[in-house]
């Protein structure tokens, strides 16, 4: 029922703006994409039988692997989840995050592929690729922290939309 991501850039800028947002909730806070992954059939044992095929596929790719089954576990891989507002909401003094891929949809098998090409972007543009999405769908959210009231930053804002919005078709 849910399959959604947050980038490492994501995660990054969340802890320089609260370092102790975070706190321990992050079990591998160098990996470039935390997946969160939730199944809503209601048999516990198909459930299980999910989870552990889906902990072999994480595994099998070097991934590190947390299943949530109490409510307490549950509370702290949603905190991770919604801990993207922090970037949404916090003002860097001018400069504040603006909506420029806001639910982009790719098809889910090019998914990575426009990830990888949008951080380019964002990087040849000298801003933070921060990036989260649900993966199930393919929509992509990525809202650079721009100062609108300057020139430059206006100027990066119309360069960047224009190529994300390329990439994406």
């Amino acid at each position: 029922s849910v399959f959604d991501m947050v980038n490492k850039s994501a995660l990054d800028q969340i802890r320089s703006i609260n370092p102790h947002q975070l706190g321990d909730l992050l079990e591998a806070p160098n990996a470039h994409i935390h997946l969160f992954v939730e199944f809503d059939d209601q048999k516990d044992a198909y459930q299980r039988k999910q989870v552990k095929r889906l902990s072999k596929l994480v595994v099998k790719a070097g991934g590190v692997f947390r299943p949530a089954y109490t409510p307490e576990d549950q509370e702290r891989i949603a905190k991770k989840r919604q801990s993207v507002s922090t970037v949404l909401t916090k003002h860097h003094g001018q400069s504040k995050a603006v909506q420029v891929a806001e639910d982009i949809c790719v098809p889910v098998s090019r998914y990575v592929e426009f990830l990888n090409k949008a951080n380019e972007i964002y990087v040849a543009c000298g801003l933070v690729p921060a990036a989260w999405g649900h993966v199930g769908d393919g929509t992509v959210r990525m809202h650079p922290v721009l100062d609108l009231a300057q020139l430059g930053d206006r100027q990066k804002l119309f360069k960047l939309s224009e190529a994300i919005y390329k990439v994406a078709v």
